[in-house]
């Protein structure tokens, strides 16, 4: 987690040395979307329970913003952005599902628990 925390932070500095060095123009509404569906997942579950899916995320973001510090507003650009906002969708929709279907374990767990407590006060009350 350290190496993606580390590879993140120098991935932002690099990107932002760049456009302060190209004296940037503004970037696209694709990759604005880009940048906050990364961010989204950065910051929610994607961390935990699906890391190797935000790295990917994380280098398609990359992608991205070089299309854009070679030639912002180009179709390339728009489009590896377009790709880096659904991978970053991707990989949030991911966690969240694994997240359900643990959730929904845990519960079959207790339900199931639950019925087994109910049999044997059942039975003992019969006895």
């Amino acid at each position: 987690m350290p190496q993606l925390h580390q590879l993140r932070v120098f991935t932002t500095l690099a990107s932002c040395a760049l456009m302060l060095a190209c004296g940037s123009s503004k970037p696209s509404t694709e990759l604005l979307s880009a940048r906050a569906a990364f961010d989204r997942a950065d910051s929610g579950e994607v961390q935990k329970i699906a890391p190797d899916r935000l790295l990917s995320a994380r280098q398609a973001l990359d992608e991205a913003e070089a299309a854009f510090n070679e030639d912002s507003g180009s179709k390339k650009e728009k489009t590896l952005a377009y790709v880096a906002e659904r991978v970053a969708l991707i990989s949030i929709a991911y966690a969240e599902l694994v997240k359900a279907q643990a959730d929904t374990l845990a519960a079959e767990r207790t339900y199931k628990d639950e019925l087994e407590k109910t049999a044997s006060r059942t039975h003992a009350s019969l006895g």
